[in-house]
């Protein structure tokens, strides 16, 4: 018998680490496969597969003509215009997010000057291999992101001294169906 879920979250897990045998694309698949067993959509990709150029500042977005580059972020353009929340998913790089999720944040321009379809909802994971990583910046990126392109911020999980082998997948599948319940809310 299917398992049928009521209004499904549509989800779009972003990995942005260049190592996926690293602990972000394990927390994005913990991630994928809890809302998925829940019945949820989600889809997970793996940015650093992706060819995204730099956003060149030209501005023909701000005027209503798109985004000039084409590379892969144009259909990453239509499939944010389908999902209802995005996740974006990198390790801390000198306290901040990845530049393989920084270079994807930047070609968001386009939502900030348009009414075009997005996700409504925005959240993510961080993970830093010390200890006692700093989150707070890359947070302040993703969340300026949301914001920008009106997508409500729901929150983030926060995991230090992945140096070392850890095992906190319970802790990624509460947060998991913590972000889809909040999207009900």
């Amino acid at each position: 018998m299917c398992h049928v879920v009521r209004n499904a979250v549509k989800i779009l897990i972003l990995c942005a680490s260049g190592n996926s045998d690293g602990y972000t694309y394990h927390m994005c698949q913990q991630f994928q496969s809890a809302v998925s067993s829940d019945g949820h959509d989600a889809e997970l990709v793996e940015l650093s597969d992706m060819c995204i150029e730099d956003c060149n500042g030209c501005c023909s977005c701000k005027s209503g003509k798109g985004c000039v580059i084409k590379d892969d972020m144009s259909a990453m353009y239509s499939v944010l215009g389908f999902v209802d929340m995005v996740v974006m998913a990198t390790p801390i790089r000198f306290s901040g997010p990845s530049s393989i999720l920084k270079r994807f944040i930047d070609r968001l321009n386009p939502f900030w000057f348009s009414k075009a379809d997005h996700p409504k909802f925005a959240c993510a994971m961080m993970c830093g291999g010390s200890p006692e990583p700093k989150f707070t910046n890359a947070r302040s990126e993703m969340v300026s992101a949301a914001n920008t392109v009106g997508m409500k911020w729901l929150g983030e999980l926060c995991i230090g001294g992945t140096d070392e082998p850890i095992n906190q997948d319970e802790r990624i599948s509460l947060f998991a169906k913590e972000m889809v319940d909040l999207t009900r809310a």
